[in-house]
């Protein structure tokens, strides 16, 4: 017996096939999804995916094997398999455990968004204030500086891998179901905003900020895109990606104590900041 479920990220809805009842209520929990009903097959779906648990072995230190025919991508690693056609409105999805599944979701997703030229998944997390979004990328060997929780009167949207839309105009933020130490409210699920501004962080024992230059900020965030492209030929959309984000939002190292007290206090500061920044 299979289960069905429907998973909504950014403007974008995909099916997913589970295996079993324990795997089908962990995906419903974890990713804020929907059981799938008559109604989800009712209009386009940007993804089909079907999934089998039990693969391989756990994660090594090998490097993943990608292979590529005309019509199809087949991506391994010790503990995942992933076969998938060309334009990414399918796949199959052989995982070890939950944490192979969802690297597994993160990787056909960022292949869909990045073929498609929608966007971009970046290593940062991200708070919304008002109408506003604020990615902050997070510190090189300090993940966890992204867990902590918003401040009052903000929105979580994504605790460590952020979803940007960077077609149609504008660079807008939307609610992560990708996440380390929160889940996205269910009601909340189609929460976006508008990108602020950008925050390279940099360990320093007072805080202060500066402006980056644009070919550096382009630089800067490339190195935090969560992922590379899974087809190495998608690599220029990427870039172009990167250039557009960087063209309407302005971009800051944000040089801060490294404690989660003084952490707290500069996002709960951030939205005075980035006014002052925007028009100082």
């Amino acid at each position: 017996m299979s289960y069905l479920l429907e998973l909504n990220i950014a403007e974008h809805r995909l099916a997913v096939e589970l295996p079993s009842e324990t795997i089908y209520t962990w995906a419903l929990r974890t990713f804020s999804a929907v059981p799938a009903t008559s109604y989800t097959f009712a209009s386009r779906l940007d993804m089909i995916i079907s999934v089998n648990m039990g693969y391989g072995s756990p994660k090594d230190s090998r490097l993943p094997q990608i292979r590529f025919t005309a019509d199809r991508i087949r991506y391994s690693q010790s503990d995942l398999l992933i076969t998938a056609s060309r334009d990414c409105s399918e796949a199959a999805i052989e995982a070890y455990d939950e944490s192979a599944l969802e690297y597994a979701l993160i990787l056909l997703y960022n292949a869909l968004i990045t073929q498609r030229e929608w966007g971009l998944i970046v290593g940062a997390s991200t708070i919304a204030e008002g109408s506003k979004a604020y990615l902050f990328m997070l510190p090189a060997g300090r993940p966890e500086a992204g867990f902590l929780p918003p401040p009052p009167k903000c929105a979580l949207l994504s605790d460590e891998v952020a979803i940007l839309k960077v077609s149609g105009g504008e660079v807008r933020a939307f609610n992560s179901p990708f996440r380390k130490g929160t889940c996205r409210q269910p009601e909340d699920i189609h929460l976006t905003c508008e990108v602020g501004a950008y925050y390279s962080q940099r360990p320093s024992p007072l805080i202060r900020h500066s402006p980056v230059g644009r070919t550096d900020a382009v630089q800067q965030l490339q190195s935090c895109l969560y992922l590379k492209p899974l087809d190495p030929s998608d690599t220029t959309k990427t870039i172009a990606m990167c250039r557009k984000a960087i063209e309407k939002v302005p971009f800051y190292e944000l040089y801060a104590p490294t404690h989660d007290l003084f952490w707290q206090d500069m996002v709960a500061s951030v939205d005075v900041q980035a006014k002052h920044l925007q028009h100082g």
